[in-house]
């Protein structure tokens, strides 16, 4: 038990200085990838399923 009350202190230190580095490394990947393929998505969507355009007005008879 001696063993184990030693070692939490040391290993709850390494443990944040890991996740201190590492999670906001995750999360800057996640938000890149993220942005990526959620453009790649618009461009697909904008190149294979256009918006139509709008139908051209009609003139108006009498109109001047």
């Amino acid at each position: 038990m001696a063993l184990v009350t030693r070692f939490v202190p040391t290993a709850t230190v390494v443990g944040i200085l890991v996740s201190g580095t590492t999670l906001p490394l995750g999360v800057l990947l996640y938000w890149l990838i993220g942005a990526l393929w959620t453009g790649g998505q618009q461009a697909a969507v904008n190149r294979w399923a256009p918006t139509p355009s709008p139908p051209a007005p009609r003139s108006r008879v009498g109109a001047t």
